[in-house]
């Protein structure tokens, strides 16, 4: 039997209805008395039988209501689930991005030291060639007549010889 508030109340009603009056036999109650107890137990089963009907409909729009809402809730739960692995695998791809992020930034970090110190070797290149060449380069010396060839003009004075004729200012390219 399926307890309701409403069916517990008409219950208690009935049981609470006065008891029509018993006729003068003693104990036993007339033939009409019967029938009229009938009568109002048949009202009332009626009644509670209808009211049974009404939640046995109830019921299944509710058991109707549970099933779509399982099969809802089934739904989600699977959304919900293919949402996680998605989340999942996105935060999967996002570690290894990192990692190939730290990995080049290692590599970046090296490539920039390589750099650094090339820099520093073509400096001390060029600084070695600058040094080279100063030791390389000749020594200017002071110009000395004797190393192409020339004596002393004090070791030599010429003598005037009596074939050399006297020059003239025409000659030098004098003109008064």
């Amino acid at each position: 039997m399926v307890d309701h508030p409403k069916l517990g109340d008409l219950l208690r009603e009935e049981v609470a209805k006065p008891t029509p009056q018993k006729s003068s036999r003693r104990g036993s109650p007339t033939k009409a008395d019967l029938e009229a107890q009938q009568a109002q137990l048949q009202a009332a089963l009626t009644s509670l039988q209808e009211q049974y009907q009404v939640l046995e409909a109830q019921l299944g729009d509710r058991n109707d209501e549970v099933q779509r809402l399982q099969h809802q809730l089934s739904q989600e739960q699977g959304e919900s689930q293919a949402l996680e692995q998605q989340l999942s695998d996105r935060n999967d791809e996002i570690e290894r991005l990192e990692a190939q992020v730290s990995e080049q930034q290692k590599q970046l970090e090296a490539l920039a030291s390589q750099l650094e110190q090339f820099h520093d070797l073509e400096k001390e290149l060029e600084e070695a060639k600058e040094t080279i060449r100063n030791l390389t380069a000749p020594v200017p010396k002071p110009y000395r007549f004797e190393d192409i060839g020339f004596k002393p003009m004090v070791n030599y004075i010429p003598e005037p010889s009596p074939e050399d004729k006297q020059l003239k200012d025409t000659d030098m390219g004098w003109f008064d």
